[in-house]
């Protein structure tokens, strides 16, 4: 019986440590300081001009905030995922610049993730979203990754939502023609 009760006791004590060690106790900070990776997407439909920029997951993630239950966060999980790729492929690539001592005008990082199976991922999604969330008929796509970053602890009282917001904006791409094969 005092076995049972001392197995008992370790599983609640192991338990309750981690319920309570691995929370994020923040009491001293005003805002949540994350790094937010978001990729933009505008289409143009033949014989017209460009569209708006648009966030085509921000009508669910606000949805997710509001009913967290709803199983939306997966989703949202993962394609998240395909903005932050890319970014860390860019600065990947942007570090080995910088190690060798090239300038970025010269190294141009850009152009080098173009041939990153990143891209190509990124490319996939920017235009499924323009043949299906816009119409059928559009003709070309183009796509930013959005990085939006936290704002220092002097900031916090300042009315601005984020410290500063980076982008990286990527070439236009015609929907008839883009390929998703990776050419090195």
């Amino acid at each position: 019986m005092k076995k049972k009760l001392f197995a008992l006791i370790s599983v609640c004590s192991v338990f309750l440590g981690l319920a309570f060690g691995l929370q994020q106790w923040s009491f001293y900070t005003g805002a949540k300081s994350f790094i937010h990776n978001k990729l933009w997407v505008r289409c143009k439909v033949a014989q017209k001009d460009w569209g708006p920029w648009m966030d085509p997951f921000e009508n669910m993630r606000q949805g997710y905030f509001k009913t967290i239950v709803a199983g939306e966060g997966k989703v949202l999980f993962s394609y998240a995922a395909y903005p932050i790729s890319l970014y860390l492929k860019y600065q990947e690539i942007v570090k080995k610049c910088e190690d060798s001592k090239i300038s970025l005008k010269e190294c141009k990082p850009i152009e080098k993730s173009l041939l990153s199976e990143e891209y190509a991922q990124n490319k996939r999604l920017a235009k499924d979203i323009c043949l299906t969330t816009i119409n059928e008929s559009s003709e070309l796509f183009q796509f930013k990754i959005m990085t939006f970053w936290p704002k220092t602890i002097n900031e916090r009282s300042l009315e601005k939502r984020w410290g500063y917001v980076e982008e990286y904006l990527f070439p236009v791409e015609n929907i008839a023609n883009a390929s998703y094969a990776i050419t090195k």
